[in-house]
Formats: structure tokens, C-alpha cells, sequence
């Protein structure tokens, strides 16, 4: 991996911590089902990146803001599959104001994605334990490799706060514990106030914030 020139969680002077997951790895559960996913303008211009991962058959998860806007998608999983994108992407319904500006970071930052050529045995979807520790896995940027990196999560109502180290790429990586997808990532910690003001949760002031989610709705 090149030396990274960024920083994780957005902390100015801070080198992440996170390691590369190795070639053989990739084929393998959970690294398999999770994608670098990239939005397109309608001359096919890439124009924004995140991560995706497989939830059903013919079917993605990522954060709204990486598809928000997005005249087509690429999704290429870790594995080699290539998904092309059915022109659907579900976005939930409070994800925008009245105004139709959109709420990035809030606890609606969510897409499902249909993509074809997409198979199934996707991620399951869990509930965590807390406190405990997470792993997030995803793309940091448009030219990183797959990276993780494991950390402490912590409550914070609908959210799921979280020390694991990410980039801008990582929106929409899935957050797991025990191999089950507990949470999406999309912010921050500090990204999050303006949707939860009277929110208080109890982590280094250096966190991260997922979308939480539970094994019976996401």
C-alpha cells in the first residue's frame, strides 16, 4: 500500500491505522460481499466514490450520499464481480429535507441498490453487543486497496459510534461484529450533531458514527 497523504476520520496529522486485507482474502467471506462503488454524472464521468455491500441477491447496500444524484453506478466486490447498475437505487424517504437538500450523516443516509449480475448469500444482518469491538472494512479512497481496521463501539441511540479508522471512501462500508453487519458507516463523529443536537455519547472526542442497525430492520 502507498503512503497514505490523508488522514483518518478527517484529523488533520493522524496516519490510519488500518491494514490491507491480503490478495488470498479477498474471494473469502465477508471481504467478498463488499465493493468499491463509484457515481457516475450522465456523460459517465466518475464523480464521487464509497463502498457497497452485498445484503440479497441482486441487491447493495451503501450510504444515500454516495448515490445521491448518481446518473449510473459501478460496483466492482472484492472478489472480481462486476455489478452493473439496474437504475435503481432506493433511497429512504427522510433522507431529504422539505427543501430536497440532502441529510448527510443523518440516521436516513441509506441506499439499497439494485444491481444486476449480482448473486446471493450476502452479509447477515445482527445485533451488537456493547460495549465490544467492530471491524469496518472498505475502500479508502478511489485508488486504495481494501482495507480494515478494528475498534470499540459505543451507543449512541440510532447511531453506532465507533473507533475503527476510515476515509472518505469508507461511506457506506459495513460495520461488523462477530461477522454479522451491525451498522453503516457515514460520518464523523462530529457530522452527526445537527441530526441528533441533544445526542450525547460517551467516546473520544476522535470517533467515528454508522447508521445502527438491528436483525430485524435495517
Amino acid at each position: 500500500m502507498r503512503t497514505p497523504v490523508f488522514a483518518p476520520r478527517g484529523y488533520p496529522g493522524d496516519e490510519p491505522d488500518w491494514r490491507v486485507v491480503p490478495q488470498t482474502n479477498l474471494n473469502k467471506n465477508p471481504y467478498r460481499n463488499i465493493a468499491r462503488i463509484w457515481k457516475l454524472d450522465a456523460a459517465g464521468n466518475r464523480t464521487g466514490v464509497g463502498t457497497a455491500w452485498r445484503w440479497q441477491k441482486g441487491l447493495a447496500i451503501t450510504a444515500a450520499h454516495v448515490v445521491d444524484g448518481a446518473a449510473a453506478v459501478d460496483c466492482v466486490f472484492a472478489d472480481g464481480v462486476i455489478a452493473e447498475w439496474q437504475g435503481d437505487a432506493d433511497i429512504h424517504p427522510d433522507y431529504f429535507t422539505a427543501t430536497s437538500a440532502p441529510r448527510v450523516g443523518s440516521p436516513e443516509d441509506i441506499a439499497v441498490v439494485g444491481l444486476s449480475g449480482l448473486g446471493g448469500g450476502g452479509l447477515e444482518i445482527g445485533n451488537v453487543a456493547l460495549p465490544g469491538e467492530v471491524s469496518v472494512i472498505g475502500f479508502p479512497s478511489k485508488v486504495d486497496p481494501m482495507v480494515e481496521h478494528k475498534g470499540e463501539a459505543w451507543s449512541g441511540g440510532d447511531y453506532l459510534a465507533h473507533a475503527a479508522h476510515t476515509h472518505k471512501g469508507h461511506s457506506g462500508a459495513p460495520i461488523l461484529q462477530n461477522g454479522q453487519v451491525v451498522g453503516l458507516h457515514v460520518a464523523d463523529i462530529t457530522a452527526i450533531a445537527m441530526w441528533r443536537p441533544g445526542l450525547s455519547i460517551n467516546t473520544p472526542s476522535r470517533s467515528n458514527a454508522g447508521i445502527r442497525f438491528n436483525s430485524t430492520q435495517i
